[in-house]
């Protein structure tokens, strides 16, 4: 896997995880929240993740990835196996 089809995946697995929680409804600043308790500005992970910045978004963790998961009560192997079919 090359590196373009490496962040590809992480966009879609996020954009799946930004689907779920729209479905959810819960607002960006709770999933910040709920995923990332002890950072001091929670919503702003979640908004790197979500917007370029010079033409580029922040590149998705795993352990990020894990966390906003359990924040959304979801199975992170269901969910990046649901990205990765759409590849």
């Amino acid at each position: 896997m090359n590196e373009v089809e490496k962040v590809e995946s992480e966009r879609m697995a996020f954009d799946l995880l930004d689907a779920i929680r729209e479905a959810k409804n819960v607002s960006l600043a709770e999933l910040g929240r709920r995923a990332f308790p002890d950072d001091a500005a929670p919503h702003m992970r979640i908004r790197a993740l979500r917007e370029e910045k010079n033409g580029k978004r922040q590149r998705l963790r795993l352990g990020d990835f894990r966390a906003m998961c359990k924040a959304l009560e979801e199975d992170p192997i269901r969910v990046l196996i649901k990205a990765w079919e759409t590849i």
